[in-house]
């Protein structure tokens, strides 16, 4: 048996990080299960509605350079251009074992957009906790990385 047969991978993100590791997750055969923190699905609409501030700013940029004259207008710019979404991936490589942290207070990765990548996991799914409602989503990933630590170590021996 060879290093790489007996390696098991998992793979743990954060917002942005959380969005590519569920991306990696779906196309990466050897990762066995992920956890995603705060992260979402549908990246023209959490480019189209983030707050954060590079993507807030890129929209107003935008908007000007383009004249886009609503939102639907940059919607549809978006719709073009992005061409790889992680909600397109998931389960691409086979069933998985995955985890969500989710924020119900969220504006920087909208909420609804971290329940779309739940349900594109379908079955193999596991809403591992939900923030309490005053966490935004800064606070979200400190809070689980101060509280639910345990936890998050426990998902992966208990998945890989």
């Amino acid at each position: 048996m060879t290093i790489e047969q007996t390696q098991k991978i998992g793979i743990l993100g954060n917002s942005v990080g959380g969005i590519l590791a569920a991306l990696s997750t779906g196309l990466e055969e050897r990762i066995l299960a992920g956890l995603f923190v705060v992260a979402g699905g549908g990246l023209t609409e959490i480019i189209a509605e983030s707050t954060e501030k590079n993507l807030s700013l890129l929209r107003d940029l935008r908007f000007k350079e383009y004249q886009f004259q609503s939102i639907g207008d940059y919607y549809e710019m978006l719709d073009q251009k992005v061409t790889i979404d992680n909600l397109d991936f998931a389960n691409f490589t086979g069933p998985k074992k995955v985890g969500f942290i989710i924020s119900n207070s969220d504006k920087t990765v909208p909420t609804n957009t971290q329940y779309d990548l739940v349900k594109a996991w379908g079955n193999n799914k596991l809403i591992f906790k939900t923030a309490p409602s005053y966490l935004n989503h800064v606070a979200t990933i400190v809070h689980a990385s101060v509280w639910w630590t345990d936890d998050i170590v426990n998902f992966f021996e208990v998945n890989l």
